[in-house]
């Protein structure tokens, strides 16, 4: 037996459900959200981490940020004090009750009921509070998980402020493959977690592209292996699509992680002619 790093017990390196469920609910539904978090963490808790940490560095303090599948937010653990100190407004949409209810856990835990609000429903069908409210629309490791990525980037521009921008940081692939294709969608039948489908770079920027989006960032945030990248991609809304300058038409800029940023003269000498 062994004590692990967030308090639980641990047999024969298992954690007991009984320590994991959802706090004062003692039914088999408790036993089920503490199991689904528990594989949370276990499969998605360091890829989160990283996605996290670089995407609420970037954003600015003040602004509102819609969080299109927040998950657990297990996220808030180790950004609480960022969240307060940016004085940022996050509401987090996810389709699993079960991770909503831990999420509103953890914002009871931090005091963070200023600054985190999380609801029901898929983001196909997501309404705001209000028309252009958000200055950020945050899809952090789960664009690939949508239904109809087309259609709620449509809807992604009537949710933000003008010169509102997108986030998105995600695992990218180079080259496809049938494997990849066939096994990733039936993950979720073995850990409970939906990690959609592979997101190929030439597929999602051509998407960005016709859905009018202009590339403000693309960092990779992680090297590559197996033919992957992590990647946080900032983009914004110019013009429609069939305007008379079609956005995106430029080169995106690649900052590998870890090194300096270059002046946008820098970056302009070094984009092929």
């Amino acid at each position: 037996m062994r004590i692990s790093p967030r308090g639980r017990i641990w047999h024969n390196g298992a954690a007991r459900l009984s320590d994991a469920k959802h706090p004062g609910d003692g039914t088999a539904d408790g036993e089920l959200i503490g199991m689904k978090n528990w594989l949370y963490e276990i499969f998605v808790h360091r890829m989160t981490h990283e996605c996290y940490r670089s995407a609420l560095h970037h954003i600015c303090g003040g602004s509102r940020v819609l969080d299109v599948g927040i998950g657990n937010g297990i996220m808030m653990e180790t950004f609480y004090p960022l969240i307060k100190s940016k004085g940022l407004r996050i509401i987090g949409i996810d389709i699993d009750p079960a991770y909503l209810a831990h999420c509103r856990e953890l914002i009871g835990r931090y005091r963070l009921e200023d600054h985190v609000s999380v609801c029901h429903g898929f983001a196909e069908s997501y309404i705001p509070p209000e028309p252009g409210g958000f200055d950020v629309v945050l899809f952090g490791m789960s664009f690939m998980v949508l239904r109809d990525p087309r259609t709620v980037l449509e809807r992604a521009r009537g949710w933000l402020r003008p010169g509102g921008e997108i986030v998105f940081v995600q695992t990218m692939f180079c080259k496809r493959s049938r494997l990849l294709d066939l096994v990733k969608p039936k993950l979720k039948y073995f850990t409970t977690i939906d990690f959609g489908t592979a997101v190929y770079e030439k597929d999602f920027f051509t998407l960005l592209h016709e859905s009018g989006l202009s590339i403000r960032e693309d960092r990779v945030l992680k090297g590559a292996w197996l033919n992957n990248q992590s990647r946080m991609i900032v983009a914004s809304f110019q013009n429609r699509p069939g305007d008379s300058k079609t956005p995106g038409t430029d080169p995106p800029v690649r900052i590998h992680a870890h090194s300096p940023r270059r002046s946008r003269q820098e970056q302009t000498r070094s984009r092929p002619r």
